[in-house]
């Protein structure tokens, strides 16, 4: 395991274990209540997919060390998808990058669920290293600029009008 990683998925394990996994690997608690970023989902990448464009998984621990212990207005979801195909489900989160043949596309204000928006283009660029840095300068603004208990999607909206 990397030292560092804040955000582990123990998919298939009984509901008691989590916590005990936790402690014994030393990481933090998540923040499923916490108005704060949430684990940042990630496709395979081209780490493990051949179609894949660049590697998301590297691209989501970065992102994930880069905000630790940011809160914000509300819960923020987040995506990185290696490929178009979008099998991190980037194109339904607050904030998702996805890999594109020219570098990176980043998507902002996204929502499912009992409200949906379709999300903006915020940037196309080529260099990882620039759309993660557009991506916490979002985060940044949304902190600032968002109403308590806003999604960044509510945000977005709002300053589109």
């Amino acid at each position: 395991m990397t030292a560092g990683i804040a955000h582990i998925d123990p998919l298939g394990v009984e509901k008691a274990m989590p916590p005990l996994i936790r402690e014994e690997m030393g990481m933090p608690p998540g923040h499923a209540y916490a108005k704060a970023i949430r684990a940042v989902k990630t496709c395979v990448g081209s780490e493990f997919c051949r179609i894949g464009l660049d590697d998301s998984i590297e691209t989501g621990i970065a992102l994930e060390r880069e905000w630790d212990g940011l809160y914000t207005p509300h819960k923020v979801k987040a995506a990185v998808s290696g490929f178009p195909r979008n099998c991190a489900e980037a194109g339904t989160k607050d904030v998702d990058l996805i890999a594109v043949d020219s570098g990176w596309q980043m998507r902002i204000g996204e929502a499912a669920g009992a409200s949906v928006r379709k999300g903006d283009v915020l940037a196309t660029v080529g260099p990882k290293a620039e759309a993660m840095r557009i991506a916490t300068t979002f985060l940044q603004y949304y902190q600032e600029s968002g109403e308590h208990l806003e999604r960044a999607s509510g945000l977005v909206g709002r300053e589109a009008e």
